[in-house]
């Protein structure tokens, strides 16, 4: 007669059974260590090579506009590009009702909208490029994501060797076709990577997870996405983040490709400190929470001179005379460039704060 193993329980054959019992048992057996195995994925970091895939962090802030010709980054680490007749399409972050993710036992809390203009039409194409190209490279591969839509929507999903500057021509993967619906469903694709023997990687290679719609959608349509994976094996196997279910580290894994200071509360946030250089400049050090992937080449700000100023020898503010601008950068720090009309002191120390609460930031980019 059959027992069962202490902590999973599974069903194991004793010495007393007959062979054909023992045989049923066995392949009960097997089974067992297959669907544990395969559940063992609610725990796994590093499986999933897509960072961010439960779409929690947004530093680019939760609305994000978007015309036709070029990529724009929205939730952290995806990149949309939207082809726009007439309009701009909107990228957003939503909030799922608590009990409505599509994943039971994952309690997702935001997840993407991509709304197309109400007026004129627009395509759809959505992607993250995962770092190196060697990733996953001769292996079997699976790329899955929850979608759904406004209206029944056609699409393909793909995977994109990309060998970088100065690198090997790009290798496409087979194309699958999916169909959304209005109800959360997961879609699925697997393909064995080619290798990487015989091809030249060139500088920031990468492997694209890659959808885009087959035709256009318009008057305002929705598509809706969540727990984008891309793993090892042939099947999609239960969704985990790229740290394993960490927010600090999946934030971590985010800022070493950008990193944004953003004022959280109210106006006069510090952003950081730094020295005057004489009467009217000066040099703001941000230092990097984590190393990024190469060095910075831009500052990224919003608003006027009037949203910066720095604080003066007698403890006052004085604002900027022009928007800070980009000085150095290394992987794990940054230096700015501030300007006033009057009233700094050379060599003293100063700080670099906001003057408008919504409105400024500074941010640097390492993306691929």
């Amino acid at each position: 007669m059959a027992t069962t193993t202490p902590n999973y329980l599974w069903s194991v054959p004793t010495s007393s059974d007959l062979v054909k019992n023992g045989a049923t048992a066995i392949e009960t057996l097997g089974d067992s260590v297959d669907a544990s195995l395969w559940n063992s994925g609610y725990g796994q970091a590093g499986k999933n090579k897509i960072i961010n895939g439960d779409m929690n962090i947004w530093q680019r802030g939760t609305s994000i506009t978007s015309n036709s010709g070029s990529w724009v980054y929205s939730v952290d680490r995806f990149q949309t590009y939207m082809t726009v007749t007439t309009g701009t399409c909107v990228i957003s972050q939503q909030t799922f009702t608590p009990g409505t993710a599509p994943v039971a036992g994952y309690e997702g809390t935001y997840f993407m909208r991509a709304t197309a203009p109400t007026t004129g039409s627009s395509g759809l194409n959505f992607r993250q490029s995962i770092e190196n190209v060697r990733t996953l490279a001769g292996q079997s591969v699976t790329f899955s994501f929850w979608a759904k839509a406004s209206a029944t929507t056609a699409g393909k999903m793909k995977l994109t060797q990309n060998f970088g500057s100065g690198g090997s021509a790009s290798v496409d993967s087979a194309l699958t076709s999916v169909s959304f619906t209005t109800s959360w469903a997961r879609y699925s694709m697997s393909v064995t990577l080619g290798s990487v023997s015989g091809k030249t990687i060139g500088t920031s290679s990468f492997l694209d997870a890659y959808y885009y719609t087959d035709s256009n959608f318009s008057s305002a349509a929705t598509i809706d996405f969540w727990g984008v994976q891309v793993e090892y094996g042939s099947i999609a196997t239960p969704f985990q983040t790229a740290s394993g279910g960490s927010i600090q580290g999946e934030l971590a894994m985010c800022q070493r490709y950008y990193y944004r200071i953003t004022n959280p509360t109210s106006s006069f946030y510090r952003f950081s400190l730094g020295q005057c250089t004489g009467a009217t400049t000066a040099q703001i050090v941000t230092q990097f929470p984590v190393t990024m992937r190469i060095n910075p080449t831009a500052l990224e700000q919003v608003g006027t001179a009037a949203s910066y100023s720095l604080t003066t020898a007698i403890g006052g503010a004085v604002a900027c005379s022009a928007v800070p601008t980009f000085d150095l950068a290394s992987t794990s720090f940054a230096n700015s460039a501030f300007t006033v009309a009057a009233g700094l002191v050379s060599g003293n120390s100063t700080q670099a704060l906001n003057t408008i609460s919504t409105l400024a930031y500074l941010g640097w980019s390492a993306e691929l």
